[in-house]
């Protein structure tokens, strides 16, 4: 997402009038993402990692939001389906990495 204010605003939430626009990230971008993921003892469902750029022009992160208040549906007409899909996936690989610490048995 690029989140851009309105002119003359430094707010970019769109209660202030800023803009929210989906992009497709760079491999670069996504690359320094996924390292900073990997730092992560478990994989969580949903992850937004805020980067930034530095003096050499490599990534350094901003923010690491494990918990968002708004998934932009709005943005992508199949973004809520994904997203259903993706949390049928992590909530059974979840529930198997459980049963498998147990010995096997569902309780």
């Amino acid at each position: 997402m690029i989140k851009t204010p309105k002119p003359l605003d430094f707010r970019v939430q769109e209660e202030h009038g800023g803009e929210i626009l989906p992009v497709e990230p760079a491999p670069a971008c996504i690359a320094a993402s996924a390292g900073i993921l990997r730092h992560l003892k478990t994989t969580p469902l949903y992850a937004r990692v805020d980067l930034v750029r530095d003096p050499d022009g490599g990534f350094v992160l901003m923010e690491l939001e494990l918990i968002e208040p708004a998934l932009y549906f709005r943005t992508n007409d199949e973004a809520a389906e994904r997203f259903a899909a993706a949390f049928e996936r992590w909530i059974t690989r979840w529930r198997d990495d459980e049963v498998n610490l147990k010995g096997g048995h569902q309780e």
